[in-house]
């Protein structure tokens, strides 16, 4: 009798594995039907420019040279001759003015007005060109919308940066 409750132990543990394999194909049909919703909701306009990229991508024929067996790269570069040193005169060359010094004046005086009202400020950072401008000069308290006296000095501002092919980046804070 002994080995009938042993054997009886053994079939309610079996008749349960079932349930694991039902949860994992439960789980993966879950998967499958949001993956699905996913590509239906896909914006079509998007879709097809991804499309027409790889499309035009794939079309085009890349040519594979064979590698070439000759000397080796170095006998192949022409011999280095150094530079000619310049004449040496007596005159001690001007010093050399730095585009972010003439940038920095150029924002200056674009600026002029809110930093002669304590609204703004430039100045050279080891990261390049710093402008701080107040939030009072830009916006009014709690709103978004800019002041139209901020607007001539913005412009003059980025007329000076337009020129200037350094990356910009800005930074902003809410006062809500």
């Amino acid at each position: 009798m002994r080995r009938r409750r042993h054997d009886a132990v053994e079939d309610d543990e079996r008749t349960d594995r079932w349930l694991v394999s039902y949860a994992d194909f439960i789980t993966l049909l879950f998967a499958f039907f949001v993956v699905m919703y996913a590509i239906s909701q896909v914006n079509e306009g998007k879709y097809r420019v991804l499309s027409d990229a790889l499309s035009t991508a794939f079309q085009q024929q890349i040519h594979i040279t064979a590698p070439q067996r000759g000397a080796p790269a170095m006998e192949m570069l022409p011999p280095i001759t150094p530079a000619p040193e310049p004449p040496e005169t007596g005159a001690k060359p001007a010093p050399e003015v730095s585009t972010n010094e003439i940038v920095t004046k150029e924002l200056l005086e674009a600026l002029s007005p809110m930093v002669a009202q304590g609204l703004a400020k430039v100045q050279q950072t080891e990261r390049g060109i710093s402008v701080d401008i107040s939030a009072s000069a830009l916006f009014d308290t709690g709103q978004a919308i800019l002041q139209s006296a901020a607007v001539p000095a913005l412009r003059a501002a980025a007329r000076v940066l337009a020129k200037v092919p350094n990356r910009i980046q800005v930074e902003g804070h809410t006062d809500n």
